[in-house]
């Protein structure tokens, strides 16, 4: 199924499928806009998504595009996601996982964590 325009939507797919307490919803307001992030408590470096991720969105000054994710967020292995069955696949593989109303796409970022 293709991701849509329609935040809340998309929450209620991906939510639908990933029904464990292990998986986390951040929502947030990202450049004026709601926004959520997804990712698995135990396998997700959550100190790198709020640096890397969080802090840029939440200091925008304009609006959110992908460029805006291309060139102000400095996460690794960006990945631009168009359908649910992906996003779900990239939460589940480590990754995080952004969603942005008015964006008919998600944004996954590599940000597995490591154990040392």
């Amino acid at each position: 199924m293709r991701l849509t325009k329609v935040l809340n939507k998309n929450l209620a797919t991906i939510k639908r499928e990933l029904f464990s307490d292990d998986v986390t919803f951040t929502e947030f307001s990202a450049c004026g806009k709601s926004a959520v992030l997804v990712f698995v408590n135990d396998i997700t470096d959550k100190k790198s998504a709020g640096e890397l991720i969080l802090k840029p969105l939440s200091e925008a000054t304009e609006n959110f595009s992908e460029k805006f994710v291309r060139n102000e967020i400095p996460a690794p292995e960006k990945k631009t996601v168009l359908t649910a069955e992906e996003a779900i696949n990239e939460v589940v593989s480590g990754n995080v996982l952004l969603m942005v109303e008015g964006t008919a796409a998600a944004f996954s970022f590599g940000l597995k964590k490591f154990e040392k």
